[in-house]
């Protein structure tokens, strides 16, 4: 039976399959009673609250006895294993009796922090996520050495902390009133004693310290723990245009203030200058003096030479002259007009 303020007021499912396993069977085709039993298993498959899991069971035992497909079957399986391990209690789950104890008799923060580190599997090369987790459980330790709690209490918080955690901020896999939610059914689990549902770990008391507690350090400050984990990615997108050949010059108009005299160019002003002038700009050669040798003859003896040789050639002409005026005769008498 259910007990008063539960939210499900239909008959529960497993109860109705429970009975209709136990009647007897109206179709005499075992094809029909297999196929029975797939459509019971199909539908509690589907499971909505831990009251589901039983209905979840009872109906995997009647498909197996029916000889339903083994697909169905082992899908069948895995939900009810994952719901079974979600359904159990934290308590010892990350920090067992032995670390705990070891927390409780550490003298120094170092190593409370080095055995919680080692317990929740979190990397001390972690960089500054690590920090902030070991801050993170740091704290929640000492509340619970601060209100005196046993080991299985103090296990099951830090585990119900962790959880919360990763699924929040870590994964970011829910919202911070979807945390709340997860908080409150986390905490209730372990204060109710309705096994194999709940179990009672903390008093209501107990509980209601605990949910201040998160309010008070962990939920006000959801943001903060969830911008952590928050990476931002910038893209740069630059588009380059490559081409083959290069781009032809844009075209211009011209006008006359771009008219420019062509001897002032400094590319032309070589092909436009005049013989003189290139002539002019020819670089000068230097006629160094000449040393002269002994054996040379001297400047006064040059000219003495130099009168000579023209000597000679004045009386090679007068010699020429006579000679043609003996052959021919006088030149100006043959060409006298007669009188």
């Amino acid at each position: 039976s259910r007990q008063d303020g539960c939210p499900w007021e239909r008959e529960p499912l497993s109860s109705r399959i429970a009975m209709a396993s136990l009647s007897p069977v109206q179709s005499p085709s075992p094809n029909a009673w297999r196929e029975e039993r797939r459509r019971q298993l199909k539908a509690a498959m589907v499971v909505h609250g831990v009251h589901d899991i039983e209905a979840l069971r009872v109906a995997l035992e009647a498909a197996r006895e029916a000889r339903v497909g083994d697909e169905d079957i082992q899908k069948a399986v895995q939900i009810l294993q994952k719901c079974e391990e979600e359904q159990q209690p934290l308590t010892f789950t990350d920090i067992s009796r032995s670390d705990l104890e070891g927390l409780q008799a550490a003298t120094s923060r170092e190593q409370v922090v080095s055995i919680l580190l080692r317990c929740m599997g979190i990397s001390e090369e972690g960089g500054f996520r690590s920090e902030v987790l070991a801050e993170f459980h740091y704290h929640n330790f000492l509340f619970c050495q601060k209100n005196k709690f046993s080991a299985e209490k103090s296990s099951t918080f830090l585990s119900i902390m962790k959880v919360v955690h990763t699924q929040a901020a870590a994964l970011a896999a829910c919202s911070e009133p979807e945390a709340r939610e997860l908080f409150g059914e986390l905490l209730r689990r372990h204060t109710r004693q309705l096994p194999p549902y709940s179990v009672s770990i903390f008093l209501k008391e107990e509980a209601a310290l605990l949910a201040a507690y998160a309010d008070r350090a962990f939920f006000r400050h959801f943001k903060m723990y969830r911008s952590v984990y928050a990476q931002r990615d910038d893209l740069c997108v630059r588009a380059v245009d490559k081409r083959a050949a290069p781009e032809v010059p844009r075209s211009v108009p011209l006008q006359r203030r771009h008219e420019v005299f062509p001897k002032e160019v400094p590319e032309l002003s070589e092909l436009l200058r005049g013989p003189r002038e290139a002539a002019a700009r020819r670089p000068s050669v230097e006629i160094l003096p000449t040393k002269v040798e002994p054996d040379q003859p001297s400047a006064p003896q040059e000219e003495t030479e130099e009168a000579e040789q023209i000597g000679t050639e004045d009386e090679v002409a007068a010699a020429i002259d006579e000679a043609m005026k003996a052959h021919m005769g006088s030149l100006d008498e043959r060409l006298a007009l007669p009188s």
